[in-house]
């Protein structure tokens, strides 16, 4: 039982984060029209990195359902949202060797 506790509070800590970076994110890039770059630590690149894998994945995905017939919309929000991580990706500073 104190595991199960456990790991529900490492998976609420872990969402807490990513919703913290979500809103981090959408904050710079409404800032940025100007498109200047972004300063992020190599961890929060890193973790944009990350991200934007699985989201490519599941856009790709929800498209292939749409072509398919399965699904009755354009994912548009889904793939906005992959088209402002794309954004901050090459507005950020890439970390050096």
């Amino acid at each position: 039982m104190a595991d199960e506790n456990e790991e529900g509070r490492k998976r609420r800590r872990i969402r807490e984060d990513e919703v913290a970076l979500e809103e981090e994110l959408q904050k710079s890039i409404k800032g940025q029209e100007d498109y200047t770059r972004i300063e992020y630590s190599i961890e929060k690149f890193d973790d944009l990195i990350l991200r934007a894998s699985p989201m490519i994945q599941q856009v790709n995905n929800l498209y292939n359902m749409f072509a398919l017939g399965v699904e009755k919309a354009i994912p548009q929000v889904r793939r906005e949202q992959l088209d402002q991580l794309m954004v901050a990706i090459q507005m950020a500073h890439k970390p050096t060797q």
